[in-house]
Parts: C-alpha cells; sequence; structure tokens
C-alpha cells in the first residue's frame, strides 16, 4: 500500500449511502449523538429521545473531562455525520480526490474519486478504511502516516 504523510491530507467529504458496511458502523458502539446529548442535558429523559436522521453524529471522537469533544488518536478513523454526508477528519487511511465544491471548500470528493484525474483539482482526502468501503472503494487507498 502506498503511504502518504498526515500533513499532506484534507477531510474527505462522501454520501454515506456510498461504502457499504458504513451503517453497521453507526450502529456500534462509540459514537456520540450531539443532538440526544443535548436533549439529556437539558433534562429531557433518555426514553423520551426520539432520533432523526439529520442528528449529528461523531465516531471516533471522545469526550475530554471538561466535555469537549476530542479526535480520539486511537480510533481508526474520526468523523462527523449529519444526514447522509460524512466529514472524514482524520483516519489512517486517504486517496486522491478533487477537491468538493464551495459547500465543502477544501475538502475531498470521496465520491468522485474514480474520477480524479491529475492537475491542479486533486488533493489528497482522508478516507474510510478499507473494511468500510468493502468491494465498491472509488480511488487508491493509501496508509497515512502521521
Amino acid at each position: 500500500m502506498l503511504r502518504i504523510e498526515a500533513s499532506n491530507c484534507v477531510p474527505g467529504v462522501i454520501n454515506i449511502l456510498t461504502p457499504q458496511l458504513l451503517a453497521d458502523e453507526l450502529g456500534s458502539e462509540g459514537i456520540i449523538n450531539i443532538d440526544q446529548r443535548d436533549f439529556l442535558k437539558e433534562g429531557g429523559k433518555p426514553e423520551e429521545w426520539k432520533g432523526s436522521p439529520e442528528d449529528v453524529l461523531l465516531i471516533g471522537f471522545e469526550i475530554s473531562p471538561l466535555g469537549l469533544y476530542r479526535i480520539n488518536d486511537k480510533a481508526e478513523y474520526s468523523a462527523v455525520i449529519c444526514g447522509t454526508i460524512a466529514q472524514i477528519i482524520r483516519s489512517r487511511y486517504a486517496m486522491p480526490a478533487p477537491l468538493c465544491s464551495p459547500c465543502y471548500k477544501g475538502q475531498g470528493d470521496l465520491d468522485s474519486a474514480a474520477n480524479c484525474c491529475q492537475g491542479a483539482y486533486r488533493t489528497y482526502a482522508y478516507s474510510l478504511p478499507p473494511e468500510i468501503w468493502g468491494s465498491s472503494v472509488p480511488g487508491t487507498l493509501m496508509e497515512v502516516i502521521f
């Protein structure tokens, strides 16, 4: 597997319906639901919580002693998910990808990585791990060196 230094990577953006196994990942432990936490902080009861597809979820984060969210350096990747969009903020994997539209300025479009060409519009974006992509990896995965 090719390698790339983390300093050369930008966050990657992807429609979460693309990878095969991300739905399973969303059902696993260790995911922080920011909206649910806010609901509970405001006095809501856990049994009253009604989640929404638009809830903001954090994968690969931890909560500091001060109650702040921070990237878990031991996690294979860290992502922020809102609706159907995931922003991969840190990962042990990256791939060449074109830059996104202005909505996610300066981030790599992982959905278009397969069509990525050489040139000024290509960057290296943090990506999901190979086991989440399954057989649908859109580009060349590289190992990130921190």
